[in-house]
């Protein structure tokens, strides 16, 4: 796939997929202005995700008002092993096992160890910077060490060489890649895999500080206290 990454520009947007949000359920037919009737922190909360960032008015990290200061991490490889993707039934989510992220969020309660959970993926981007929409956006979930909290990881994506990531989850020339583009035929032993719940092993290793993360080093980014982006919208997500 020819898409690679752009600079690291909104590590910790808050964000989650749909099929891991809510335990109601809901659609995408009216764009989601009709979640309120789901969940009522969709139409009436006021930290909702996702949003514009403006990078005009964006502070420093370390003296925020909300008390989020900075995202770090440890030196060294940062490996994602036992790969599998899961049909959620809105898209698919990337599970897999590491035994140490070696991530570090500053927060009101103190520092904060992060523990990923899943990533995923959101086309076009959900989050907008100045304006402009990205044509990928890839999210992976954490959640703090100590109170529990929610806290997403997101990278955009633009158009141009290939990229990693896609090519190891998303093999161009596979041709025996279980989850197809809708619409494309597909061998009779792998119908179930069009449905919500099933899953594929990848035989893959990611390596997150290459894969995932811009490999070219460019570690800008924005952060801000948002929500789910989909049922139950719930805020309070780092």
């Amino acid at each position: 796939m020819m898409m690679s990454k752009v600079f690291c520009a909104a590590l910790a947007l808050a964000a989650l997929s749909g099929a891991s949000a809510a335990d109601g359920e809901f659609t995408y037919e009216a764009n989601g202005l009709d979640w309120d009737e789901v969940a009522e922190m969709c139409g009436t909360g006021m930290e909702q995700s996702p949003i514009d960032v403006k990078t005009s008015v964006a502070v420093d990290a370390g003296t925020h008002e909300s008390g989020r200061g900075l995202t770090t991490f440890s030196e060294g490889d940062i490996i994602f092993t036992d790969v599998s993707l899961e049909n959620t039934g809105h898209g698919l989510n990337t599970n897999f096992f590491v035994s140490d992220f070696g991530a570090v969020l500053e927060t009101p309660e103190g520092p904060q160890s992060l523990n990923p959970l899943q990533f995923h993926w959101h086309s076009p981007s959900e989050h907008s910077i100045d304006g402009v929409i990205f044509p990928l956006e890839v999210h992976l979930v954490t959640t703090t060490n100590v109170t529990g909290d929610l806290a997403v990881i997101g990278v955009m994506y633009k158009y141009g060489e290939t990229n990693p990531l896609l090519e190891k989850l998303w093999p161009a020339e596979a041709e025996d890649f279980a989850f197809r583009i809708k619409g494309e035929e597909y061998a009779e032993d792998q119908a179930h895999l069009h449905e919500k719940g099933a899953t594929a092993d990848i035989p893959t290793d990611i390596d997150v500080m290459k894969d995932l993360f811009p490999a070219d080093g460019n570690w800008d980014y924005w952060a801000y206290k948002g929500s789910l982006t989909t049922p139950p919208c719930s805020e309070g997500v780092y």
